[in-house]
């Protein structure tokens, strides 16, 4: 495997005008993993080359309305070369534009964003993969939202939004042997774009360097799209792999994400994390595939002088609601320690940390993975990793 990225990065600010800030970001990205056989030959090379580019303007305020106006864009060139190809070579075009603006009115927060896109998606062609094509999507999104003050250190929020998402190259264009999760895969050039519309309630509560933060949200789908196991195989090498298609089907995602930190001690605090999701095919009531079970860490974090340590017990719950040709997984939990020392040379800051997870080496599987990748590839086990970072 080989990957190279190249990003740079700046700010304009001026204190007065019209124009407050402008900011960019431009990147360059190669990527390249080849998948070998039994034999040790090189089966097929997989290639892509994107850049993404995004420019900022920050606007003074007029009439107590502040914000930011933007343009992004974007660029994948994918090419997947050899017999077990199981998607053309593919360019992606993106273009976009997008505003969101902020003001307060009658002691609530308000914001609004937009954003319009163009997006085309073009495929080479093949023996396996028919004839070369293009399809063009131009979506857009809306979002508003509010954060209304309570009592001290309470806040409510709300958010409202209908979001439009163009397919993935591999969505649309899927047509073979996927090795690396030993699954045939096949897509939908017909596919349109995926349209959702959603709503979130939060409460808020923050006192000192301790906080709550509760989440709950509703997201409805007029076409979900997903990898959904077709119950049929296909035989490779004697063996028998499923057979997934890439569809689009009506769905309804409802979850709940709490987060929260108490500070016991200057120096000592404790942490912890909770989020559940449950998803349903409106269509036919059964559950939508690969969706995480209900998950929760419950850390220890200490700091002293230049020195910092965390303790984390991060956990699963069983994941029986599955849908249609999937299999259960069972829960699990896992420990990792890591510990960290800030450093500095003259002008230059550094960070070197260590980290050591899943301490007691349990066996784990990853519900949202395809059954034939959870089994060939579980979570990590017992691990450590150390490294320098430098800033200056």
């Amino acid at each position: 495997m080989k990957r190279q990225r190249l990003a740079t990065s700046g700010e304009w600010a001026s204190g007065e005008g019209p124009v407050r800030r402008i900011s960019w970001q431009l990147s360059r990205n190669r990527y390249q993993h080849q998948e070998v056989e039994d034999t040790g030959e090189v089966g097929t090379t997989f290639k892509s080359t994107g850049t993404d580019g995004r420019l900022e303007v920050e606007h003074a305020a007029f009439g107590g309305v502040k914000g930011v106006v933007g343009l992004q864009t974007e660029l994948l060139d994918f090419s997947a070369l050899g017999e077990e190809a199981f998607v053309p070579s593919t360019r992606t075009r993106s273009t976009g534009v997008f505003v969101l603006e902020q003001t307060r009115l009658a002691g609530v927060d308000l914001s609004a964003g937009a954003r319009l896109e163009r997006v085309q998606v073009d495929s080479d062609g093949g023996d396996r993969f028919g004839a070369a094509a293009r399809r063009s999507y131009s979506p857009g999104s809306l979002a508003l939202s509010g954060v209304y003050p309570l009592a001290a250190g309470w806040s409510l929020s709300a958010n409202l939004n209908r979001t439009e998402r163009a397919p993935a190259y591999y969505e649309l264009y899927a047509n073979g042997l996927h090795l690396a999760s030993a699954s045939f895969e096949v897509g939908d050039p017909t596919l349109g774009l995926e349209r959702s519309h959603g709503a979130d309630l939060g409460l808020k509560w923050e006192g000192g360097q301790s906080h709550v933060h509760v989440n709950v949200y509703e997201t409805r789908f007029a076409n979900y799209i997903a990898l959904q196991a077709t119950g049929a195989t296909v035989e490779n090498d004697g063996e028998q792999l499923p057979v997934y298609n890439f569809q689009a089907v009506p769905a309804r995602l409802r979850g709940v994400e709490v987060e929260g930190r108490w500070q016991l001690h200057p120096a000592l605090a404790v942490l912890g994390q909770l989020d559940a999701v449950r998803g349903n095919n409106r269509a036919t009531g059964e559950p939508l595939p690969r969706l995480a079970p209900l998950r929760a860490m419950l850390g220890l974090e200490a700091k002293q002088g230049e020195w910092s340590g965390k303790l984390e017990w991060r956990g699963a719950a069983r994941q029986t609601r599955v849908a249609e040709f999937d299999t259960p997984t069972a829960g699990y939990g896992t420990l990792r320690l890591s510990v960290a020392r800030q450093l500095r040379w003259g002008q230059t800051d550094a960070l070197w940390y260590l980290r050591l997870d899943n301490l007691g080496n349990k066996l784990a599987y990853n519900a949202t993975a395809v059954p034939t990748i959870r089994e060939l590839a579980p979570q990590p086990g017992r691990s450590a990793s150390t490294g320098l970072q430098v800033r200056f």
